[in-house]
């Protein structure tokens, strides 16, 4: 065998969000292994959307240094990790000569197979009118019927997280899932890449129904690439 057989692949991930590091990480490692996770955080890039009110120039000048940053390290795929750039990937990858992924675009899609009535939890008030909308395009793009979708916006949950309060935080995003279900939810969606944790709580609940995280299903997607 030779060590090109054996190379690692390299997965560099661009975060505005330091807590949204290890999830990803942790999630991609267990599906991939061999894998080498390299996380590119700049804080900054989301705090000045939030004063600003929106990407303009500056936010996509910040967000292409991170995504050429990634390249030059040698990554053989770049994942948006950011709710607020994913929208912004097409922007990017016409100058990166490596696949880029958005953390959630694979989640969207199964989402979207699934179709009927499907809850989309988020823990602000942006997140989940934005992945709603990547379901949409996901059906559409498919063929598919446009799924029926509730909100599940949980802005206590936020809170709750930057509190250092994970328990509270998983309980209050469970209660709001439970009650999806039973408003008739045939799946839940967690639209952000923190709220992954709660899912292990939502099983213990005796949430039945199909849980689907960004982490998860994008580390599946990376894992296909190399198949």
């Amino acid at each position: 065998m030779n060590s090109e057989s054996v190379k690692k692949k390299r997965i560099g991930v661009i975060h505005a969000v330091l807590g949204s590091a290890a999830p990803l990480t942790k999630v991609i490692r267990e599906v991939s292994p061999d894998t080498e996770v390299l996380n590119f955080v700049n804080e900054e890039m989301l705090s000045y959307v939030n004063r600003n009110g929106g990407v303009d120039a500056i936010a996509m000048r910040m967000f292409a240094n991170q995504v050429f940053h990634a390249e030059e390290a040698g990554v053989d795929a770049i994942v948006i990790a950011c709710n607020v750039f994913v929208a912004r990937a097409d922007a990017v990858e016409p100058f990166v000569s490596v696949p880029v992924i958005t953390v959630d675009s694979a989640m969207q899609e199964k989402a979207a197979a699934i179709g009927g009535r499907i809850g989309v939890m988020g823990t602000n008030h942006s997140a989940v009118p934005a992945c709603c909308a990547g379901i949409r395009r996901a059906a559409d793009k498919a063929g598919l019927p446009i799924p029926e979708i509730v909100n599940g916006t949980v802005t206590e949950a936020a809170a709750a997280l930057s509190g250092g309060d994970t328990g509270k935080f998983d309980s209050l995003l469970t209660e709001r899932a439970l009650e999806l279900v039973n408003e008739g939810c045939g799946a839940i969606v967690l639209s952000q890449v923190t709220m992954a944790r709660a899912k292990a709580a939502m099983q213990r609940a005796g949430i039945s129904v199909p849980i689907l995280t960004s982490p998860e299903e994008c580390a599946k997607r990376l894992a296909s690439l190399w198949k």
